[in-house]
Protein backbone atom coordinates (compact mmCIF):
# COMPACT_ATOMS: atom_id res chain seq x y z
CA UNK A 1 0.00 0.00 0.00
CA UNK A 2 1.37 3.29 -0.92
CA UNK A 3 2.15 5.83 1.68
CA UNK A 4 3.42 8.99 1.82
CA UNK A 5 6.73 9.43 4.41
CA UNK A 6 7.82 12.85 3.59
CA UNK A 7 9.98 14.29 6.16
CA UNK A 8 10.90 11.28 8.42
CA UNK A 9 11.23 7.62 8.69
CA UNK A 10 8.39 5.37 9.83
CA UNK A 11 8.40 1.31 10.40
CA UNK A 12 5.33 1.14 10.95
CA UNK A 13 4.79 -1.89 8.26
CA UNK A 14 6.72 -3.86 10.26
CA UNK A 15 4.56 -4.11 13.11
CA UNK A 16 1.51 -4.44 10.68
CA UNK A 17 3.13 -7.39 9.09
CA UNK A 18 4.02 -9.00 12.16
CA UNK A 19 0.49 -8.82 12.81
CA UNK A 20 -0.37 -10.08 9.58
CA UNK A 21 1.95 -13.28 10.25
CA UNK A 22 0.24 -13.79 13.08
CA UNK A 23 -3.37 -13.35 11.15
CA UNK A 24 -4.69 -10.49 13.11
CA UNK A 25 -4.92 -7.04 12.12
CA UNK A 26 -4.03 -3.71 14.17
CA UNK A 27 -7.01 -3.10 16.13
CA UNK A 28 -6.93 -6.62 17.65
CA UNK A 29 -3.17 -5.57 18.45
CA UNK A 30 -4.12 -2.27 20.50
CA UNK A 31 -7.07 -4.18 22.49
CA UNK A 32 -4.26 -6.70 23.24
CA UNK A 33 -2.32 -4.04 24.45
CA UNK A 34 -2.69 -3.28 28.75
CA UNK A 35 -0.56 -1.71 31.25
CA UNK A 36 1.11 -4.68 32.62
CA UNK A 37 2.31 -4.45 35.88
CA UNK A 38 2.67 -8.41 37.53
CA UNK A 39 5.77 -10.13 35.67
CA UNK A 40 7.47 -13.73 36.33
CA UNK A 41 11.44 -14.13 36.14
CA UNK A 42 13.05 -12.57 33.87
CA UNK A 43 14.36 -16.38 32.68
CA UNK A 44 10.71 -17.03 31.27
CA UNK A 45 11.66 -14.16 28.16
CA UNK A 46 12.25 -16.00 25.03
CA UNK A 47 15.54 -14.38 23.63
CA UNK A 48 14.90 -14.50 20.33
CA UNK A 49 11.97 -12.70 20.77
CA UNK A 50 14.25 -10.50 22.43
CA UNK A 51 16.58 -9.62 20.31
CA UNK A 52 13.72 -9.10 17.35
CA UNK A 53 12.70 -6.54 19.79
CA UNK A 54 15.99 -5.21 20.22
CA UNK A 55 16.72 -5.02 16.56
CA UNK A 56 13.03 -2.92 15.50
CA UNK A 57 14.44 -0.99 18.24
CA UNK A 58 17.66 0.33 17.03
CA UNK A 59 15.36 1.62 14.12
CA UNK A 60 13.29 3.79 15.97
CA UNK A 61 16.13 7.17 15.71
CA UNK A 62 13.78 9.65 14.45
CA UNK A 63 10.35 10.73 14.96
CA UNK A 64 8.17 12.85 12.41
CA UNK A 65 9.53 16.27 13.65
CA UNK A 66 12.83 15.01 12.94
CA UNK A 67 13.76 14.38 16.80
CA UNK A 68 16.45 12.15 17.60
CA UNK A 69 14.85 9.23 19.86
CA UNK A 70 17.75 7.08 22.32
CA UNK A 71 15.92 3.78 23.14
CA UNK A 72 18.23 1.41 25.65
CA UNK A 73 17.74 -1.69 26.94
CA UNK A 74 18.88 -3.09 30.28
CA UNK A 75 18.63 -6.28 32.41
CA UNK A 76 19.07 -3.99 35.84
CA UNK A 77 16.90 -3.19 38.90
CA UNK A 78 14.84 0.12 37.93
CA UNK A 79 13.37 0.53 41.24
CA UNK A 80 9.70 1.47 40.52
CA UNK A 81 8.76 1.92 43.92
CA UNK A 82 6.95 -1.54 43.75
CA UNK A 83 4.32 -0.62 40.85
CA UNK A 84 6.01 -3.05 38.78
CA UNK A 85 6.35 -6.50 40.86
CA UNK A 86 8.45 -9.58 39.71
CA UNK A 87 8.98 -12.82 41.42
CA UNK A 88 12.03 -13.46 42.86
CA UNK A 89 15.09 -11.08 44.04
CA UNK A 90 15.85 -7.95 42.16
CA UNK A 91 17.98 -9.92 39.66
CA UNK A 92 14.86 -11.25 38.27
CA UNK A 93 12.90 -7.98 37.71
CA UNK A 94 11.66 -7.71 34.20
CA UNK A 95 14.14 -5.96 31.29
CA UNK A 96 13.59 -2.44 31.02
CA UNK A 97 13.49 -0.37 27.67
CA UNK A 98 14.95 3.18 28.54
CA UNK A 99 14.00 6.18 26.33
CA UNK A 100 15.67 9.13 25.88
CA UNK A 101 15.27 12.56 23.51
CA UNK A 102 18.39 14.35 22.10
CA UNK A 103 18.27 17.88 23.22
CA UNK A 104 17.32 19.77 19.91
CA UNK A 105 17.66 23.74 20.14
CA UNK A 106 15.54 23.22 16.57
CA UNK A 107 12.81 21.50 17.85
CA UNK A 108 11.17 23.03 21.07
CA UNK A 109 10.69 20.30 24.08
CA UNK A 110 6.96 19.65 23.18
CA UNK A 111 7.81 18.77 19.66
CA UNK A 112 10.51 16.47 20.86
CA UNK A 113 7.71 14.72 23.18
CA UNK A 114 5.67 14.50 20.13
CA UNK A 115 8.12 12.41 18.81
CA UNK A 116 9.13 10.09 21.84
CA UNK A 117 5.31 9.56 22.38
CA UNK A 118 5.21 8.39 18.61
CA UNK A 119 8.15 6.19 18.09
CA UNK A 120 7.96 4.57 21.93
CA UNK A 121 4.72 3.39 21.53
CA UNK A 122 6.35 1.26 18.12
CA UNK A 123 8.44 -0.63 20.64
CA UNK A 124 5.49 -1.20 23.15
CA UNK A 125 2.79 -2.75 19.81
CA UNK A 126 6.13 -4.73 18.87
CA UNK A 127 6.80 -6.19 22.15
CA UNK A 128 3.04 -6.74 22.71
CA UNK A 129 2.51 -8.73 19.50
CA UNK A 130 5.50 -10.60 20.27
CA UNK A 131 3.66 -12.07 23.44
CA UNK A 132 5.58 -9.21 25.91
CA UNK A 133 3.93 -7.45 28.40
CA UNK A 134 4.44 -3.59 28.99
CA UNK A 135 3.64 -0.48 30.95
CA UNK A 136 4.62 3.17 29.95
CA UNK A 137 6.49 4.68 32.95
CA UNK A 138 6.64 8.27 33.45
CA UNK A 139 8.66 8.82 37.00
CA UNK A 140 8.34 6.23 39.25
CA UNK A 141 11.53 4.68 38.45
CA UNK A 142 15.13 5.77 39.77
CA UNK A 143 16.26 8.18 36.84
CA UNK A 144 20.30 7.35 38.46
CA UNK A 145 19.83 4.00 37.20
CA UNK A 146 18.32 4.74 34.12
CA UNK A 147 21.13 7.90 32.78
CA UNK A 148 23.77 4.75 33.93
CA UNK A 149 21.99 2.47 31.28
CA UNK A 150 22.18 4.26 28.32
CA UNK A 151 25.19 4.66 28.22
CA UNK A 152 25.77 7.91 26.76
CA UNK A 153 28.95 9.73 26.60
CA UNK A 154 28.67 12.59 28.96
CA UNK A 155 28.25 15.78 27.60
CA UNK A 156 25.32 14.96 24.73
CA UNK A 157 22.31 16.50 25.65
CA UNK A 158 19.02 14.82 26.22
CA UNK A 159 15.87 14.08 27.95
CA UNK A 160 14.68 10.56 29.57
CA UNK A 161 11.24 10.25 29.30
CA UNK A 162 9.56 7.31 30.01
CA UNK A 163 10.88 4.17 30.82
CA UNK A 164 8.86 0.15 30.42
CA UNK A 165 9.11 -3.11 31.68
CA UNK A 166 9.43 -6.01 29.04
CA UNK A 167 8.37 -9.26 29.99
CA UNK A 168 6.59 -12.29 30.33
CA UNK A 169 3.44 -11.21 32.34
CA UNK A 170 1.16 -13.28 34.56
CA UNK A 171 -2.39 -13.62 33.78
CA UNK A 172 -5.26 -12.01 36.14
CA UNK A 173 -6.06 -15.99 37.25
CA UNK A 174 -2.12 -16.08 38.42
CA UNK A 175 -2.42 -13.04 40.65
CA UNK A 176 -1.43 -13.50 44.25
CA UNK A 177 -4.24 -11.97 46.83
CA UNK A 178 -2.33 -8.25 46.89
CA UNK A 179 -1.90 -8.16 43.26
CA UNK A 180 -5.82 -8.75 42.65
CA UNK A 181 -6.47 -6.10 45.03
CA UNK A 182 -3.85 -3.74 43.50
CA UNK A 183 -5.53 -4.89 40.22
CA UNK A 184 -8.96 -3.92 40.87
CA UNK A 185 -7.74 0.01 42.02
CA UNK A 186 -6.12 -0.10 38.62
CA UNK A 187 -9.08 -1.26 37.03
CA UNK A 188 -10.29 2.01 35.44
CA UNK A 189 -7.36 2.48 33.30
CA UNK A 190 -9.00 -0.41 31.07
CA UNK A 191 -12.11 2.30 30.37
CA UNK A 192 -11.88 4.67 27.46
CA UNK A 193 -14.75 7.81 27.26
CA UNK A 194 -17.36 7.15 24.26
CA UNK A 195 -16.55 8.04 20.75
CA UNK A 196 -18.98 10.89 20.92
CA UNK A 197 -16.92 13.03 23.43
CA UNK A 198 -13.69 12.56 21.08
CA UNK A 199 -14.67 12.88 17.60
CA UNK A 200 -16.50 15.97 16.02
CA UNK A 201 -17.04 17.15 12.36
CA UNK A 202 -16.49 21.06 11.66
CA UNK A 203 -16.99 22.09 15.42
CA UNK A 204 -16.80 20.58 18.55
CA UNK A 205 -20.96 20.74 19.28
CA UNK A 206 -21.41 18.23 16.02
CA UNK A 207 -20.45 14.72 17.32
CA UNK A 208 -18.88 12.10 14.19
CA UNK A 209 -21.57 9.33 13.96
CA UNK A 210 -19.51 6.38 12.35
CA UNK A 211 -22.95 4.76 11.50
CA UNK A 212 -23.70 7.91 9.27
CA UNK A 213 -20.80 10.23 8.50
CA UNK A 214 -19.65 12.67 6.06
CA UNK A 215 -19.60 11.37 2.37
CA UNK A 216 -16.02 12.02 2.51
CA UNK A 217 -15.91 9.74 5.51
CA UNK A 218 -17.58 6.72 3.92
CA UNK A 219 -14.57 4.37 3.18
CA UNK A 220 -15.09 0.70 2.42
CA UNK A 221 -16.00 -1.97 4.80
CA UNK A 222 -12.57 -3.87 6.23
CA UNK A 223 -13.47 -7.57 6.30
CA UNK A 224 -10.47 -8.32 8.38
CA UNK A 225 -11.53 -5.56 10.79
CA UNK A 226 -15.13 -7.45 11.01
CA UNK A 227 -16.38 -3.57 11.28
CA UNK A 228 -16.08 -0.11 8.95
CA UNK A 229 -13.17 0.53 8.17
CA UNK A 230 -13.90 4.34 9.94
CA UNK A 231 -14.81 2.55 13.06
CA UNK A 232 -11.56 0.61 13.31
CA UNK A 233 -9.35 3.46 12.98
CA UNK A 234 -11.88 5.92 15.19
CA UNK A 235 -11.39 2.64 18.05
CA UNK A 236 -7.76 2.20 17.25
CA UNK A 237 -6.95 5.43 18.30
CA UNK A 238 -9.37 5.96 21.07
CA UNK A 239 -7.30 3.22 22.69
CA UNK A 240 -4.31 5.28 22.49
CA UNK A 241 -2.79 5.07 26.20
CA UNK A 242 -2.21 8.36 27.70
CA UNK A 243 -1.23 9.50 31.34
CA UNK A 244 -3.47 8.39 34.31
CA UNK A 245 -5.24 7.18 31.28
CA UNK A 246 -6.72 11.01 30.66
CA UNK A 247 -7.65 10.95 27.24
CA UNK A 248 -7.47 14.58 26.39
CA UNK A 249 -7.20 13.86 22.29
CA UNK A 250 -10.07 15.54 20.77
CA UNK A 251 -10.48 15.41 17.15
CA UNK A 252 -12.15 17.60 14.81
CA UNK A 253 -13.19 16.51 11.06
CA UNK A 254 -12.69 19.36 8.58
CA UNK A 255 -14.95 18.68 5.73
CA UNK A 256 -14.58 21.30 3.29
CA UNK A 257 -10.74 20.50 3.76
CA UNK A 258 -10.76 16.70 4.00
CA UNK A 259 -8.67 17.42 7.37
CA UNK A 260 -8.60 15.65 10.78
CA UNK A 261 -7.29 18.24 13.08
CA UNK A 262 -5.53 16.85 16.21
CA UNK A 263 -5.88 18.60 19.37
CA UNK A 264 -5.32 17.86 23.20
CA UNK A 265 -7.84 19.32 25.46
CA UNK A 266 -5.60 19.17 29.27
CA UNK A 267 -3.56 21.72 31.39
CA UNK A 268 -0.63 19.26 31.38
CA UNK A 269 2.36 21.08 30.08
CA UNK A 270 4.36 18.23 29.75
CA UNK A 271 1.97 14.22 29.30
CA UNK A 272 -0.29 15.83 27.02
CA UNK A 273 2.39 16.01 24.24
CA UNK A 274 3.46 12.16 24.64
CA UNK A 275 -0.39 11.05 24.23
CA UNK A 276 -1.09 13.27 21.35
CA UNK A 277 2.19 11.58 19.49
CA UNK A 278 0.76 8.21 21.01
CA UNK A 279 -2.39 8.60 19.37
CA UNK A 280 -0.39 10.28 16.44
CA UNK A 281 0.88 6.51 15.89
CA UNK A 282 -2.27 4.97 16.18
CA UNK A 283 -4.58 6.99 13.97
CA UNK A 284 -1.07 6.30 11.14
CA UNK A 285 -1.39 2.49 11.85
CA UNK A 286 -4.58 2.00 11.66
CA UNK A 287 -5.26 4.52 8.62
CA UNK A 288 -2.31 1.91 6.59
CA UNK A 289 -4.21 -1.13 7.79
CA UNK A 290 -7.40 -0.41 6.90
CA UNK A 291 -6.92 1.82 3.49
CA UNK A 292 -7.70 5.83 4.56
CA UNK A 293 -5.27 7.67 2.20
CA UNK A 294 -3.61 10.15 3.61
CA UNK A 295 -0.76 12.39 4.94
CA UNK A 296 0.48 14.30 7.89
CA UNK A 297 0.55 18.17 7.89
CA UNK A 298 3.37 18.33 10.48
CA UNK A 299 4.44 21.70 8.98
CA UNK A 300 1.15 23.55 9.53
CA UNK A 301 1.03 24.58 5.61
CA UNK A 302 -2.41 24.96 6.38
CA UNK A 303 -1.78 27.94 8.20
CA UNK A 304 -4.06 26.72 10.87
CA UNK A 305 -3.40 28.00 14.62
CA UNK A 306 -5.87 28.67 17.76
CA UNK A 307 -6.46 32.26 15.96
CA UNK A 308 -7.70 30.49 12.86
CA UNK A 309 -10.33 28.46 14.34
CA UNK A 310 -11.85 31.17 16.43
CA UNK A 311 -11.65 32.76 13.15
CA UNK A 312 -14.25 30.13 11.55
CA UNK A 313 -16.49 30.78 15.01
CA UNK A 314 -15.35 27.24 16.01
CA UNK A 315 -15.38 27.26 20.05
CA UNK A 316 -12.25 25.51 21.26
CA UNK A 317 -12.30 23.09 24.52
CA UNK A 318 -11.14 24.49 27.42
CA UNK A 319 -6.94 24.25 27.61
CA UNK A 320 -7.51 23.19 23.68
CA UNK A 321 -3.96 23.09 22.09
CA UNK A 322 -3.95 22.25 18.10
CA UNK A 323 -0.94 19.91 16.71
CA UNK A 324 -1.48 18.81 13.31
CA UNK A 325 -3.33 17.12 10.78
CA UNK A 326 -4.25 14.24 9.29
CA UNK A 327 -5.12 15.28 5.31
CA UNK A 328 -7.05 12.81 3.24
CA UNK A 329 -5.69 11.88 -0.34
Amino acid sequence: MQFNITHYHIYIMDIIDLVHKQKSDFNELVHKRHSERFYFQKNKVNMDAKKLLDDYCSTLTLGPFGTKTIIASTDQYMGTFKVIQYEGDKTQCPYYYIGAIASNLANPLKIGLIDFGYNFEKLILFATQLGFGTCWLGGTYHTAEAENCLKLEKGIPHKIVCISPVGVCKKPSEYGFLQKILNKMLSGAHSRIPLHKIFFVNDFNNPLRPDHPPDALKIQYSIKAKQSALMAILDSFRWSPSASNSQSWRVLFMEKEKCFAFFTSSSSSFYKFIDIGIGMLHWEAAAIEYGMKGHWDIDNTLKWSTQYFKDLKIKLPSFCTYHFAWVME
